[in-house]
């Protein structure tokens, strides 16, 4: 249910209400005494007066004034720092709790709601719509304080010159509405880069989730150019935000300038005298109007900022969350109970966030973007004209039904029910209606069924993850839910403990039934191991197994596993039956979801599924007897299941490539003895993650070269002198147009006629607001300009970093380069920068202009100087480290968020929430903690460089008063008006170079990225670049090659000799740490070898660019990746084939019947009644499909690219086995002509090879056709067979059975 309008705007008025608008009032107190101020310089201009007539009057009056003068300035400062103080500490907390309160919403978000709220935009609206409200909170009070400062300086000036003034306010009364209107157009800009910026996040997110894949299939460049057009856009449109607000800033710097002019000429034509007392006091005042309207475009837009990011994050918290229908009773005699259930996947049906009611006709390349996902009404339009045959030729864009989920928490599931077209057509899984099931306490239960049967979706709908209809479900005990196989960036011991408390005892019984016991003696250090983001230093049946862990470990009554087996192999398999489903877990209600049917035996009762939601339940004989598909399914299980798997240490083997990664410091810790090992060495040798580089001092000089070199474009450093000009130029004529008009109020040149004095007066004042623009334009082009090249370089840096620095280098680290840094560069750098060098030149030109006047000026401005440089260095050194701080907490913040969102289902599955909110509070306090010391720091600063000021201003009134220097009372009006314009100024310097140099350190950590991240070896060589049809055999030849995955570290792979003859079909297999994955990262040069070489069709593959050798290479992955788009995007990406080759691919790969695609082609069959077409909608990190549908999708993939060498991963780990028999059938059929090499962690998927090679340490042990290997008695490869419970007869059988296929 939506929240009541500006509900967020209420609750953050109501909780800081005290703080934030005593910050207010504090500023009008500040905005009297500054406004005051121009009452007393009057007062003191007039005493100069008298005292050039007559020098025999006393300086006591006069000095009272310029101490009275020195006193409203400092209490000036001192209402403007407390204002600044509350004000920033309201933006810095209020941060706080929206970032919070983000957090928690992310996890209580329904199905619906999470396919619209990306992760890529809930990322965006914690780092940059948060920042906003943080930075609006600090600026909004000089929007509403302005009339407040008008109303007194209007006083002022009708005092002094009398309505010849209401004309110069009424020039600023104009601006103020020219501002008005601007507010709303920029803001409809901002709404527009918001969804570009949404993108492009996504896209960034999207990339760094899927950087292997991507690697692999050599889309670097590809992907590089997707986000370099989004982000074009992006920068294309800040620009023009930027520009019109330079113009309005250009506007106000001038308006006082200006304002003064129109009012002054009035009242010289209307025949008033311009007295100097008069004139510069009036001056003075509006030139105090000059800071609240040179914040007023800043607080206006940031204002405007804020108010479109909480809108955003209350469309957030008001959308839908998921509703908990579980309910417990203890008195209930069965553990399960279900009656009549109802449950649907959400679909979202939502109009998209950023869609405009109305619309200017101005696309985005976000718009762009997702019509790649989501199809337009005139697609839909075009595509009803045509015929099914047709559409699929002119790629029609309608949005299909998608396929069932396969993970605990899918999206955008539910298809209508379709209405039977021909007898053909497909049966999808929309859903459960009227489901009654009953499990009894203890019962163990399997549940099975083709892939997209909705296996997964069962066990999610009891444990509370699906939307019910209709129906209840009621347990009777504690649940855990094995389901996704997530784990956290924490050590292995933390990621089974989950929040519990420690029992070692437990612990121990845990670990020995799911059988990690050797796999915690290969880890580095134990169970303290980080398994790192992802898990990317284990494999997949150890993460697997760390989460059937958890699971146990939690001890809960009813536990429900999903495909826990898949990724095992069928000894470890058996292991965790005996000793953990079927021991340890003995007496627990168990539901079991799985395709592996050697399983059936163990259960109790079986739960069979089809493709429409209806489930059968009873024995196996029972189901035998009465379901056809559960005996078709058992036909293809009983051909092609045996206990055929690589024993148990196989898949540790994965585990020890991946310990050969570490760094050399844990190598040398590793070298002791782990018996002697300390608590701290363990902890440190399990530390996978490196430290975020952080760098130390002041920026270097070199960033801001290059930051000046990049934002001049093709003339590089000619830009300096250009903004350089444009800023002496811009301070010139400011300055000059007050000494022009002393010159007039003085008739500096008798003789001359007003209109004389005029015209140069007006002059100066247009010239003044053409340079201003002209000096804020050059600053915001140099800053567009360099954020584009940054961003642009440092996503192909990262594109192109080795597969070493995303191993430890947390995604929210690098996210956080190309969110909150980059965000910072765009929108933030343009005002600080500009607020900076305005104040830096208006400063120091009126201190030349006050040394001309009063020589001695300049002694007492040495001195002075001293204590302001003293104070700003002692400042900046601290500042700035505690930025960095500041940075380095913002990235583990935002890492803590990005993994919260990857294992959301996870942890709702244990109800784990409370844990994970309090680790998100502590992660926002240690980024505040710095943030917080940063405000105290301005203020201190602030008040001391105000009595630096405070100084300035006593000596320069005390010289004019006591005539040390024969000055007019004109020149004095000069000084004076022109010192106080500036000297608030000051303060603001510093703060804005500290301001300068934090931001800069944003630019530093992306041009760190963009210019110094390690990179892989060439991408493109044209020099060794092959011919087109390279290769044409496909043969493979290892000469002496030997690999380590980073210098100075033991080789993985030793002096391999290998010859592979081209399309010939290769299994890989071996022992413990044989390094069988490491073929495919040194054929893929993931890592380079380190010697010898390795021949593709006698081309020496480390000459080739990396594009040139992996665009010729497939690869079928064990963890299939999706990416957020079409079923069309995500096998062709980037367009490069036909409709009918991707259509043909589906069909190729079991997704599309045969029979199906002609029927379409005839027009018989609609391409809604079709569970895969080529635009069926693929959600982010393709969470709307099953593990089995993903790996067919990749199969699909495999086929578009038409490879001669193709590497399969255990490619059907995953898949039921009549899916597995057609893959394989498949890969027999279209892939005839290839080179396989197969990394086997199952032995039969490899016994029909044409040879097999068995490596063992690092090196080949043996290599040779099954059949002779078999022979060799005591050979590794028998005796993996034996283990496995494979005969000479299995291998003879699946060899006669290739032949027979080909």
């Amino acid at each position: 249910m939506p929240l009541p309008r500006f509900s967020v705007l209420r609750a953050l008025n109501s909780t800081f209400f005290y703080q934030w608008w005593s910050a207010g009032a504090f500023k009008i107190i500040s905005d009297c005494a500054q406004a005051f101020t121009p009452l007393l310089s009057k007062k003191l201009i007039a005493f100069t007066m008298v005292r050039e007539v007559d020098s025999s009057v006393s300086v006591g009056k006069g000095v009272g004034y310029a101490i009275g003068i020195v006193l409203l300035f400092m209490v000036n400062s001192f209402f403007l720092n407390v204002f600044f103080f509350r004000a920033m500490m309201t933006g810095a907390q209020a941060r706080s709790v929206l970032s919070q309160a983000i957090y928690e919403k992310s996890l209580r978000l329904s199905g619906k709601a999470r396919i619209h709220y990306t992760n890529g935009i809930l990322t965006n609206l914690m780092s940059t719509d948060c920042h906003r409200i943080d930075f609006a909170l600090q600026w909004l009070h000089f929007a509403w304080t302005f009339p407040v400062s008008i109303v007194i300086c209007i006083v002022i000036v009708l005092t002094n010159i009398g309505a010849s003034g209401l004309v110069g306010f009424a020039l600023l009364f104009v601006c103020f509405f020219i501002v008005t209107y601007m507010a709303q157009v920029l803001g409809k800009i901002r709404k527009k880069v918001n969804k570009i910026t949404d993108t492009r996040v996504s896209i960034m997110r999207e990339i760094l989730q899927a950087m292997k894949i991507i690697k692999f299939y050599s889309w670097e460049e590809a992907y590089e150019e997707k986000v370099a057009e989004v982000r074009r856009d992006e920068m294309h449109r800040i620009k023009i935000m930027h520009t019109a607000r330079n113009l309005l800033n250009a506007l106000f710097v001038s308006a006082p300038t200006l304002a003064g002019l129109v009012s002054f000429v009035t009242l010289s034509s209307t025949g008033g005298h311009l007295n100097p007392a008069a004139v510069f006091s009036s001056l003075t005042t509006f030139n105090i109007t000059r800071m609240p309207l040179m914040f007023l475009p800043l607080a206006i837009m940031a204002g405007y900022d804020s108010f479109l990011a909480v809108n955003r994050i209350q469309d957030l918290l008001s959308a839908g969350e998921a509703e908990f229908y579980i309910e417990y009773n203890v008195d209930q005699d069965d553990a399960i109970a279900v009656k009549n259930g109802s449950f649907i996947w959400e679909k979202d049906d939502a109009k998209k966030e950023g869609d405009d009611s109305e619309s200017d006709g101005d696309s985005t390349s976000a718009d762009k973007y997702h019509a790649k996902s989501q199809p337009s009404k005139a697609d839909e339009d075009e595509t009803n004209a045509l015929t099914p045959a047709e559409s699929i030729n002119a790629q029609a864009r309608s949005v299909q039904d998608v396929p069932a989920p396969g993970v605990v928490e899918p999206i955008d599931h539910l298809t209508e029910s379709a209405n039977a077209v021909s007898d053909s057509e497909v049966e999808q899984f929309n859903g459960f209606s009227g489901l009654d099931l009953t499990v009894a306490n203890g019962e163990f239960v399997i549940v099975t069924g083709t892939i997209g049967s909705g296996k997964s979706s069962l066990l999610a709908a009891i444990a509370g993850g699906m939307r019910k209809l209709d129906g209840s479900v009621t347990l009777n005990g504690q649940l855990a839910f094995c389901g996704q196989q997530w784990v956290q960036n924490a050590t292995v011991r933390d990621n089974i403990t989950f929040g519990k408390p420690f029992d070692e005892e437990w612990y121990k019984e845990v670990i020995y039934a799911c059988s990690l016991n050797r796999d915690l003696e290969i880890l580095p250090a134990g169970d303290q191991t980080e398994v790192g983001e992802r898990g990317i230093t284990i494999s997949g049946g150890q993460k697997a197994r760390i989460n059937l862990a958890r699971a146990v470990y939690w001890n809960a009554d009813i536990i429900l596993l999903d495909d826990v087996l898949s990724a095992v192999d069928a000894h470890v398999g058996k292991h965790i039956i005996d000793h953990c489903i079927c021991g340890l877990l003995k007496n627990k209600t168990r539901m079991l979801a799985t395709h592996q049917l050697s399983m059936l035996q163990y259960a109790d009762r079986v739960i069979f599924l089809d493709n429409t939601g209806k489930t059968y339940s009873g024995s196996v004989d029972y189901l035998k007897e009465t379901v056809p598909e559960f005996n078709n399914l058992l036909t293809y299980g009983h051909q092609s299941e045996s206990d055929d798997d690589i024993p148990a240490e196989e898949e540790e083997e994965e585990a020890k490539e991946h310990v050969d990664k570490e760094a050399l410091e844990i190598k040398k810790i590793a070298s002791k003895d782990p018996k002697t090992l300390s608590e701290d060495e363990k902890k440190k040798l399990g530390v996978l993650m490196q430290a975020e580089e952080k760098a130390s001092d002041a920026v270097p000089l070199k960033t801001y070269m290059a930051f000046f070199k990049l934002g001049g474009g093709s003339i590089s450093y000619a830009i300096l002198p250009l903004l350089l000009s444009a800023m002496i130029l811009s301070t010139f004529c400011q300055l000059f147009t007050n000494t022009w008009l002393s010159f007039w109020t003085g008739n500096k040149f008798p003789g001359r006629t007003e209109p004389f004095y005029i015209g140069i007066f007006v002059m100066f004042g247009i010239l003044s607001a053409v340079f201003s623009f002209l000096f804020f334009f050059a600053i915001t082009h140099i800053i567009n300009l360099t954020s584009l090249t940054l961003h642009v370089q440092g996503v192909n840096r990262v594109l192109h970093a080795p597969m070493s620095f995303f191993d430890t280098s947390p995604l929210g680290r690098i996210l956080n380069r190309f969110t909150k840094d980059t965000d910072t560069v765009d929108n933030e750098m343009s005002d600080q920068s500009r607020l900076l060098l305005m104040s830096v030149s208006s400063v120091g030109g009126a201190f030349i202009l006050v040394i001309i006047y009063l020589p001695y000026f300049a002694i007492a401005l040495v001195g002075l100087m001293f204590f302001f440089f003293a104070a700003a260095k002692f400042y900046r050194a601290s500042a700035r480290e505690i930025k960095r701080m500041e940075s380095l907490g913002r990235s583990v913040l935002f890492s803590h968020f990005g993994e919260t969102l990857s294992g959301t289902s996870t942890i709702k599955a244990y109800n784990n929430q409370e844990i994970f909110i309090r680790k998100s509070e502590k992660a926002i306090d240690k980024m505040n903690a710095p943030y917080y010391l940063t405000i105290a720091n301005q203020r201190w600063l602030a008040l001391r460089l105000d009595l630096v000021g405070a100084g300035l201003t006593l000596v320069t009134t005390m010289l004019c008063v006591t005539g040390q220097f024969s000055i007019s009372p004109s020149s004095v009006g000069l000084v004076l008006s022109s010192l106080l314009q500036t000297i608030n100024m000051m303060s603001m310097i510093v703060r804005q170079l500290a301001s300068v140099e934090n931001n800069m350190n944003s630019v530093e950590r992306v041009h760190h990225y963009a210019y110094e991240l390690p990179t892989e070896a060439p991408f493109h060589i044209e020099a060794t670049r092959p011919d087109p049809s390279w290769p044409k055999e496909g043969r493979i030849d290892f000469k002496n090659m030997t690999m380590a995955y980073q210098p100075g570290l033991p080789p993985v792979l030793k002096n391999i000799n290998l010859n592979i003859n081209g399309g010939e079909k290769i299994g890989i297999c071996g022992r413990t740490g044989a390094g069988k994955s490491t073929i495919m990262v040194a054929l893929y040069r993931l890592a380079e070898m380190s010697g010898g070489s390795i021949d593709i069709d006698g081309v020496d593959i480390s000459t080739l660019g990396l594009n040139e050798l992996r665009m010729k290479l497939s690869i079928i992955p064990q963890d299939p990746v999706l990416f957020q788009g079409t079923i069309r995007s995500n096998i062709d990406p980037f367009g490069t084939c036909t409709d009918v080759e991707l259509w043909d691919a589906l069909r190729r790969s079991w997704l599309v019947e045969s029979k199906d695609l002609e029927l379409l082609k005839q027009g018989s069959l609609s391409m809604d009644k079709v569970k895969f077409h080529l635009d069926s909608v693929v959600d982010d990190e393709g969470t709307n499909f099953s593990l089995g549908e993903r790996q067919l999708l990749a199969l699909a993939r495999a086929l578009v690219r038409k490879s001669q060498i193709l590497i399969l991963d255990e490619a059907t780990s995953s898949v039921d086995f009549q899916t597995d028999h057609r893959i394989q059938t498949t890969i027999v059929n279209e892939f005839s002509h290839c080179t396989i090499l197969c990394i086997a962690h199952r032995l039969n998927t490899i016994l029909a090879y044409d040879r097999i090679l068995v490596l063992e340490q690092g090196e080949v042990a043996e290599f040779d056709d099954p059949v002779t290997l078999m022979n060799i008695k005591g050979g590794a490869f028998q005796s993996m067979c034996e283990r496995s419970g494979i005969s000479m007869d299995d291998v003879l059988e699946q060899q006669a059975a290739r032949k027979n296929q080909q």
